[in-house]
């Protein structure tokens, strides 16, 4: 398991390349945060939406 109390999207990605070891993950840290960096994850539902590399 993967886990994220609260922290920044810049966090979360760096778990990225983890995820393929994961059977669960609790990443919605940055939803809870008054203010994340910019360019925010993306979350719809239960799914979250990295940034493609160089946009």
């Amino acid at each position: 398991m993967i886990d994220c109390m609260l922290c920044s999207s810049l966090a979360i990605e760096a778990n990225q390349p983890l995820l393929a070891f994961a059977s669960h993950f609790d990443l919605d840290g940055p939803a809870l945060l008054a203010q994340d960096r910019a360019p925010k994850l993306q979350y719809q539902q239960q799914w979250l939406h990295f940034r493609q590399p160089g946009h």
